[in-house]
């Protein structure tokens, strides 16, 4: 299944039948990667794949390994968390597929790393409503009367390097923003790090500003 928007193919769906006992959700992922073999033109302008098996239902990049495809767990905000009989497919579908979702999911949340082989990147539910939130909160407090303050955009040290490169995408060039990263209470302590950053064109410049404190 594809879903298309003005005639490109942005979405492939495959979707495996849930009363085949051998056809689960990773037999879906498996089908995308004999789709990549044998009709690669169809992922060249791909945004993202969904595989889902009747009660399981993930998404990511088609150059994804299998535990990279994850759970999209919520609906209109990360606090619009569905209730749990709600088929997981319909959880994806309404929380990324929706038109203005999935747009602005490909003009801001899709990232490429250079490696052995070009992979594409593209964002979890986490990330995705955080930084819209955190860009929202920023452009309210710029305009001249604004209160310049634009908020603390928390993130985990798994998510660090990739939040930063989704908020200086979606951020208008020379946004001022700061991270924090926690580390756990083994390691450094339970140390809290922030760092100060700015948004230059769609890469980014870090200003010379990295506080740490160690918790009490």
């Amino acid at each position: 299944m594809l879903l298309y928007i003005n005639g490109i193919p942005l979405v492939v769906l495959e979707l495996k039948n849930p009363v085949g006992a051998q056809a689960d959700v990773w037999k879906a992922w498996q089908q995308i990667q004999t789709y990549k073999e044998e009709n690669p033109q169809l992922f060249e302008a791909n945004l993202a794949c969904v595989i889902a098996d009747g009660e399981a239902a993930r998404v990511g990049s088609f150059t994804a390994p299998r535990e990279r495809y994850m759970r999209w767990r919520v609906l209109e905000d990360e606090r619009d968390v569905p209730p749990p009989e709600m088929d997981r497919l319909e959880v994806l579908i309404r929380g990324l597929c929706w038109k203005d979702y999935l747009l602005a999911f490909l003009h801001d949340f899709v990232l490429f790393q250079q490696g052995k082989q070009l992979v594409k990147i593209i964002a979890q539910y986490h990330p995705f409503h955080g930084v819209r939130a955190a860009v929202a909160k920023t452009l309210e407090a710029a305009p001249p009367n604004g209160d310049k303050k634009g908020g603390v955009f928390w993130h985990t040290r798994a998510q660090a390097t990739r939040s930063k490169r989704f908020l200086t995408t979606a951020l208008p060039a020379g946004s001022f923003f700061a991270t924090i990263q926690k580390f756990p209470p083994a390691e450094r302590g339970g140390e809290v790090r922030s760092t100060s950053s700015r948004a230059v064109g769609g890469s980014m410049g870090i200003a010379e500003r990295d506080h740490a404190q160690r918790q009490g």
